[in-house]
């Protein structure tokens, strides 16, 4: 249980022998006086009062020097900050792939006062205010009159540090304080992320790799992500341009290596600065990317497609009757643009046929179709160091009309980072490979499985160009 100083100290028992001892002392000059004045030697009288000058300040010194000591050593562990604000977590900087700061610690300073030592209240407080215009003055009142050194403010730049030093005030000192700066602001902001005030990561990059960054930080070391400046700040520019052009509530934007799995860039909309946290609008803190499920329509059909091409159940050379509306159940599936005519393979892909992808996917089954989503990792959270990344939303029974559904992006909703994730191992070969938002070397050791062969793999990336 934490007390004031001012009330809880109080000196030591010896301090009182000393104190007894220093009058008896004076008192035994004193009559030493007396006795000289009554034997009428002023001589003597003379110099007892001058060694009783010199003893009293000689006292007077010893006893500001115990004072002064007792201030140094017993007040800071009795009224110090303990149980109010823990010390700030140095963080080593994070660059991107080519080296470029995108987080990195810069000092700001924390003004700490001693009420103990301040001789003006009143002087004080009306000097802060004035360095400090934003202070609130309930709290500087509080600090001002609770007896003991407490914080008044952190994050002070170098600008207020020097105003409030200028003050000359006695009892007012400042203590250094690491505090993030994030020099791309909102534009890399879902990626990189934010740390608190006392150095812990809370979202982003900052939040996956907390341990190893504050672990890099007593080595003077610096962590490499994966994403790359420049594609990100195309990728930032062209969502913008979106999001004036269409007018949606949110817009995601990924850029990852296939061959690697890296998220070169990713980007979410609406942002916010994480410089300044606390302005943010609470929604625009969604990482759209990794945390939102989507139903995400006919990009879906790819892995339709790429599951039929691997299993055999479809060929190039397939056709599929598209002359009319498909009947399932009481359900009617149309196409967006119909063309009222057998369509083969390769055409229902480019015309983005739902009624061909149904019928390739019934053709398939429901076992195969699950057994190859999963195979692309759509049945859970995409394998990434970000704590944003959430699970999707899978159909439990699988009729004839689910399945249907699923074959062109309904009824199961993913993430923008799992669909990503999916997409790379048809354009890779047909290697599932998990994403990463740390920079991978040749060395990395990377567990992938395959999905679908590398002839699947060449036969949809001749699909994929021919829809360019």
């Amino acid at each position: 249980m934490m007390h004031d100083n001012a009330a809880s100290y109080s000196p030591p028992p010896r301090l009182g022998q000393i104190l007894a001892g220093l009058v008896e002392l004076i008192w035994k000059i004193e009559h030493a006086f007396e006795r000289a004045r009554l034997r009428n030697r002023p001589v003597d009288s003379t110099r007892l009062r001058i060694f009783g000058v010199l003893t009293l300040f000689a006292f007077g010194f010893a006893f500001l020097a115990f004072r002064a000591g007792a201030a140094a050593l017993v007040h800071p562990q009795e009224g110090g900050l303990a149980g109010v604000i823990e010390p700030a977590l140095q963080r080593a900087d994070l660059v991107d792939r080519n080296g470029s700061p995108v987080a990195l610690d810069v000092p700001h300073y924390g003004v700490y006062i001693d009420s103990r030592e301040i001789w003006d209240v009143k002087e004080a407080r009306r000097g802060l205010l004035e360095a400090l215009p934003g202070l609130a003055r309930d709290r500087l009142d509080q600090v001002l009159t609770s007896g003991k050194r407490e914080l008044l403010l952190n994050g002070l730049d170098e600008e207020a540090r020097d105003r409030v030093h200028d003050l000359g005030l006695p009892g007012v000192g400042f203590e250094e304080e690491p505090r993030r700066s994030y020099p791309l602001g909102a534009d890399a902001a879902h990626l990189v992320g934010f740390a608190d005030p006392q150095g812990k990561g809370l979202a982003g990059a900052e939040k996956a790799f907390d341990t190893p960054v504050r672990d890099a930080a007593s080595g003077g070391g610096a962590m490499t992500l994966s994403m790359d400046l420049r594609v990100q700040g195309a990728l930032v520019s062209e969502l913008r341009n979106a999001l004036s052009v269409y007018g949606p509530r949110a817009a995601v934007g990924l850029v990852t290596n296939v061959n690697t799995g890296e998220v070169l860039a990713l980007a979410s909309l609406p942002d916010f600065d994480p410089n300044r946290v606390a302005d943010a609008d609470p929604a625009a803190l969604t990482n759209h990317a990794g945390s939102s499920v989507y139903e995400v329509g006919s990009t879906f059909k790819t892995f339709t497609f790429a599951m039929a091409l691997d299993s055999h159940t479809a060929s190039m050379a397939s056709y599929y009757d598209a002359t009319h509306p498909l009947n399932l159940g009481g359900r009617i599936i149309h196409d967006h643009d119909p063309k009222n005519r057998p369509l083969s393979f390769e055409e229902i892909y480019l015309y983005s046929s739902n009624i061909g992808a149904s019928r390739i996917a019934l053709q398939a089954g429901s076992d195969r179709m699950k057994s190859y989503l999963k195979n692309f990792g759509l049945f859970e959270p995409a394998k990434i160091e970000l704590a944003e990344s959430a699970r999707p939303l899978a159909p439990r029974d699988w009729t004839d009309n689910v399945l249907a559904s699923v074959s062109f992006g309904q009824n199961i909703s993913v993430t923008p980072l799992a669909l990503a994730q999916a997409y790379g191992a048809v354009a890779n070969g047909g290697q599932l490979i998990p994403l990463t938002i740390r920079k991978r070397t040749p060395g990395d050791a990377v567990e992938t499985h395959r999905v679908i062969s590398p002839e699947t793999s060449q036969a949809m990336l001749a699909l994929l160009r021919k829809m360019s």
